[in-house]
Formats: C-alpha cells, sequence, structure tokens
C-alpha cells in the first residue's frame, strides 16, 4: 500500500513538473552608450498546455531610465516532447512566448531593469533584475578599433576578488585579420593572485552591437583577481594588434604568378596580399587597495577574506590505538583558498591530550572545495571526540573578523591486543612448505652469449624489428621538384583561363561569397538582415561591374537587362530586395530560412 502512495504521488509530481511554466529575461548587451538602443526580451515557457496560453505583458515603472523605442508583439512557438512512462508515450506540448522590447537609455551610469510581473493564464511571475552600464556617447566609436580595459570597482579590500574586465570593439567594416592582446601578465601575477592557469587560451566571449548605426563585433573577458598588498596599483596598458590590408603597397607588388592573384577573388589564403599592422592601446587604469583593520584581529588570523565555509570529516569512525585515520578539512565560500593556511592542530590542547598529528601538506583542490588533509594517531582508547576547528576570516560585507568552526566528530578506539609471553611459548609452528630448488641461472661465458637460455622462455615472444628503409629519403628528395613544376604550371593555367573568361569567373567568385556568406548568418542575429543585405549588392557590383556603392533593385535590373538577361529571371530579387529594405528601415520581420531559400532558387539563372 505504501509503495502504491508513494508510486501515485512520484507520478504527481513528474505531472506537476512538466506542467511547469517558467519567465526568463535576457538582454542584448549589458554595456552600452548613451541613446545606444538595445534589445530586452521576456522568454516564456509553457509546458503540458493545450493551447498557447494567455500573457499580460509587464508595465515599465514610471520613473523608468530607459525609453521604450519599439515594442514587438508576442511570438508564441509550439514545440513537442515525447516521454515514455510506464512503457506508455505521452506527448507534452511546450508553448514559448516571447516578448521583445528595443530601449533606449536616458542617462549614464549603472541602471537597473527591475523586476516586473508578468501574468500568464492569470498565475502572475516575477522576472529578473538585470543590470545595465551606460557609458558616455562617443561620436568616434564604431569608427575604429578599440581596446578598453576597467575594474568593477575603483576601490576593493585587500584578499577580497575584484573583477577585471577587457573589452574589445571591432566595426565589421574593417577588414581585420589576426587580432591578438598582449596582456600585461607578468604585472597581473606579481601583485594579484588569480585563477588562470593558461594566459594563451583565454575565456572570450564574442558578441555583437550596433554602435552609431555600425555594427561592430565584440569581445568580451572578465579576469578575477585577489590583491596581494595594500595602496594604489596602476595597471599597465594592454595592447591589441590587427593587420588590415595595406591598399597602396598591393597596388605597387604584384604576386609571382600573373595577375591571377592580385584581385579580390585570387589569392584565397592571403599568401601574396600586403597588410599592414596597426597597434591599439588601452589606457592604464588604478585600483585602490585598503588594507585590512587591525582592530580586533585575531592572533591566528591567517588571511581569508569572504564569506568562509568549513566542514571536517573523518575516513573512518572506528581504529585501534595508533592506528592512522585521515582527517579531512574542506574550506568554501572564498575563492582561490590555495594560500590558505590550517592551524597548527599539534599546538591545541584538545588534540596533543588524544591524537598525534602528522603531515603538512598544502591545501589541494577536491570536487570545487579546497581541502587540507591530516593523519590522527589515537594515543589512549575509549569514546573519543575530534574537537572543533576553528578558521578565522575577515568578512567584508560586515567588515568585521568572525570564526568558521567545525562540528565535532565522534570517534571510537579499542586498544590495541599485545602479544604476551604465553602467546608466544603456547604458538604452533606451522610446518615448513618445501621451497622449489634454485633454478641455476647462466653466467655469461662470452659477449655474444646470452645469460639466460632461450628454451626456458615459454611465455614471451621475440619480435624482430626491420630496419627502417632508407630509399625513402632519396625519393621524397626527387619527387619535391617535379611536384612544384606541377604546381606553378596550374597557377599558370588557371591564370591564362581567367584571363580567357574574366567576367563568367568573376560572377562565378562572387556567386560563391555570396551563398557562403548568407549560409553563415545566425537567425538569432538581429543584424541578420543588414548583413544579408549587403551581401546581395555586393553580388550584383561584382557580378556586372558596377561602381562601389549602394545598390538597389533598379539597379540590378538594368544591369543584368544590359547584359542579356530577361525580366523573368531578375525579378525574383524583387521581393528580397524589399524584405531587405522591409527589416532595415521599416521594422519589419526578417525570417532568414525564408530568405535563404528563396535566394538559392532566386540565383540559379546568375
Amino acid at each position: 500500500m505504501r509503495c502504491l502512495i508513494f508510486a501515485i504521488l512520484f507520478s504527481f509530481g513528474i505531472l506537476s513538473g512538466w506542467c511547469a511554466t517558467t519567465v526568463q529575461t535576457q538582454v542584448s548587451t549589458n554595456q552600452v552608450t548613451l541613446n545606444e538602443p538595445f534589445v530586452y526580451a521576456v522568454i516564456i515557457v509553457a509546458e503540458d498546455a493545450k493551447d498557447a496560453p494567455k500573457v499580460t505583458a509587464p508595465e515599465f515603472p514610471a520613473n523608468f531610465p530607459f525609453t521604450v523605442l519599439r515594442k514587438d508583439p508576442p511570438r508564441p512557438s509550439k514545440n513537442s516532447q515525447t516521454y515514455i512512462t510506464n512503457g506508455k508515450i505521452t506527448q507534452i506540448n511546450q508553448y514559448t512566448i516571447t516578448l521583445v522590447y528595443q530601449l533606449k537609455p536616458k542617462f549614464e551610469g549603472q541602471h537597473q531593469i527591475p523586476a516586473m510581473d508578468v501574468t500568464v493564464d492569470g498565475k502572475t511571475y516575477p522576472t529578473d533584475s538585470i543590470t545595465i552600464t551606460v557609458g558616455k556617447a562617443d561620436a568616434t566609436v564604431g569608427n575604429s578599433a578599440q581596446l578598453k580595459a576597467a575594474f568593477a570597482s575603483e576601490q576593493a579590500m585587500l584578499g577580497y576578488v575584484v573583477t577585471l574586465t577587457y573589452d574589445i570593439l571591432l566595426p565589421v567594416q574593417i577588414d581585420a585579420r589576426n587580432v591578438g592582446v598582449q596582456l600585461p601578465t607578468e604585472f597581473i601575477t606579481e601583485h594579484f593572485t588569480t585563477t588562470v592557469q593558461d594566459w594563451e587560451q583565454l575565456p572570450w566571449k564574442h558578441g555583437s552591437r550596433t554602435i552609431n548605426g555600425l555594427p561592430c563585433e565584440t569581445f568580451h573577458l572578465e579576469l578575477q583577481l585577489i590583491p596581494k598588498h595594500d595602496g594604489t596599483i596602476t595597471l599597465p596598458s594592454a595592447v591589441m594588434t590587427f593587420e588590415v590590408p595595406d591598399r597602396q603597397q598591393r597596388s605597387r607588388r604584384r604576386s609571382p604568378f600573373g595577375s591571377f592573384f592580385d584581385d579580390d577573388f585570387g589569392d584565397p589564403f592571403g599568401m601574396f596580399g600586403n597588410y599592414k599592422t596597426i597597434t591599439n592601446a588601452c589606457d592604464e587604469i588604478t585600483l585602490e587597495v585598503q588594507p585590512l583593520p587591525t582592530e580586533g584581529q585575531p592572533a591566528d588570523f591567517t588571511g581569508i577574506v569572504g564569506q568562509l565555509r568549513v566542514n571536517a570529516s573523518l575516513s573512518t569512525s572506528e581504529a585501534t590505538v595508533g592506528e592512522p585515520v585521515l582527517l579531512d578539512l574542506a574550506l568554501s565560500g572564498v575563492p582561490n583558498l590555495t594560500d590558505a593556511k590550517l592551524p597548527d592542530l599539534a599546538k591545541n590542547p584538545e588534540f596533543a591530550s588524544h591524537f598525534k598529528v602528522f603531515g603538512d601538506d598544502p591545501a589541494l583542490e577536491k570536487d570545487g572545495q579546497t581541502v587540507f588533509q591530516r593523519t590522527l594517531r589515537a594515543t589512549t582508547p575509549g569514546e573519543l571526540t575530534i574537537p572543533p576547528i576553528p578558521f578565522s576570516y575577515f568578512d567584508p560585507k560586515a567588515r568585521e573578523y568572525r570564526t568558521a568552526t567545525t562540528q565535532p566528530i565522534p570517534l571510537k578506539v579499542t586498544a590495541a591486543r599485545q602479544v604476551t609471553l604465553e602467546d608466544a611459548e603456547g604458538a604452533t609452528v606451522a610446518p615448513a612448505v618445501a621451497q622449489p630448488a634454485p633454478t641455476a641461472i647462466a653466467v655469461r661465458t662470452s659477449g655474444l652469449e646470452p645469460d639466460f637460455p632461450l628454451e626456458d622462455l615459454t611465455h614471451n615472444r621475440l619480435s624482430v624489428i626491420s630496419a627502417p628503409r632508407n630509399f625513402l629519403v632519396p625519393l621524397l628528395c626527387l619527387a619535391i621538384p617535379p611536384a612544384l613544376w606541377l604546381v606553378c604550371a596550374m597557377a599558370t593555367f588557371l591564370a591564362r583561363r581567367r584571363d580567357a573568361t574574366g567576367s563568367e569567373r568573376a560572377a562565378h567568385g562572387a556567386k560563391g561569397i555570396l551563398l557562403r556568406t548568407i549560409a553563415r548568418l545566425k537567425a538569432d542575429d538581429p543584424q541578420a538582415g543588414a548583413k544579408f543585405s549587403a551581401a546581395l549588392q555586393a553580388f550584383f557590383a561584382a557580378r556586372f561591374h558596377l561602381p562601389p556603392g549602394a545598390v538597389t533593385y533598379a539597379d540590378a535590373e538594368a544591369a543584368a537587362l544590359r547584359n542579356g538577361f530577361t525580366t523573368e529571371q531578375i525579378a525574383p530579387f524583387r521581393e528580397l530586395f524589399a524584405t531587405c529594405e522591409a527589416a532595415q528601415f521599416a521594422g519589419g520581420d526578417f525570417d532568414l530560412a525564408e530568405v535563404q531559400n528563396h535566394l538559392k532558387t532566386a540565383i540559379k539563372e546568375f
């Protein structure tokens, strides 16, 4: 009966979990400039719903520090998930409704998008609050690549974690290659304690923003640092380098294989292109590190700063006198405790009266905690107790010293039985076991004889390794000159072929570039419509040798008719141009999958 009740309650728990409704909030970026728009979205997921839920959008407060530029209608989408429970197939319908807002900050500084209430089928769900950092508007931002560094706070406490951020802004119109950042790693490791193991593999986060109407790529890095000393710490500049095409040098120098590698569609691997290196450096930033207060500092304080939690455990609950028992002391709640020190347990009177402590190993990382391990040997039998172990630390929020103490642990210790004289006299001697006669070992008498007879190798197999074939290296040397000649011949052949039918090959190259560019677009990219429009205009400009600048559908149609194409062949592109213009300037929807399929059909004739 109890099993039946448990099964019913368990099934009800599963069904109630399926019927759950969750509300999430997201923003396109947490750092914007003044008057820079960004996207704020509320995502509502309703599971096991027969119909799309009725949603009442949240209301922004009157003193909201952002201007609502646009509010999109709710976008419901339906997904089905199948579960198998006790051999029975159950299908659960999941509805996702997204509320999208375009916001623009009114003031500089840090502002909160507060938690607001969303009503879903009559029930109220709170949203999460999000912090937005608004910087000063700069007309030059978005026109050149930039690198910025900042501490999360201008002041920090000694031994407390401070966040250092690096941000890279890279406009998409800059054809940058080999972007690299050189951080002042030696200075950071000298003045701060950090958990970074490999400075060559840092977790940069990639994103995108629109600044001054221009799309830009962003790279964000956060480092958790702990100051080693107090005072003023001035962090040196970080240096960013990247390469851009050098148009002047490109026009002067030609590749050794003719004009085939000199145009924009030749040189696909960048072997013969000319680039110049540009270097940008961020400003130096300063951090004021305040010392810990000396008033009320415990004598056993070892420099731990944060909200410390400690826990103690033994490898066993029963032992004999003198038997080694492993004591684990786990510390958590404070980042980077590898330099923490364990109090001297041997000097603790409660330990010294019943235990001997061995070991002085440093802390090790185990299951996300910092663990100290010590070996205990009980000196007396009985019902003993591992006494509480105190750890003093400084709480930066309360700005006072506190003590975290482990819980006492019981240990049952029994006396070790000693062997008496009676035991020794009454012990029976076990019968001797016949030992096999020793095998004679062959003695080497000559340098060519083995140390053992080969006929005794009954469980081993000898394998003969043949010497490497010495003719491979001469063969490779003979093959390299014909291979180089073949590469040069192929390059010459392709160059002559391109010169013979230049327009057709240029069109083929432009078509391939367009398809690859569109295939790399992502549906969640807010700039997908602008990137699609730019790629489409670049295709027609390259296909019909149009002058640089914006290409409209009228320009594309006129150029196609001049080159022998019919109106029916160019007509499918009218809808593509109209969709791009609506998405860019009229706020229309942009379905990436639909326009990709439409493009593949329209471009077949070109």
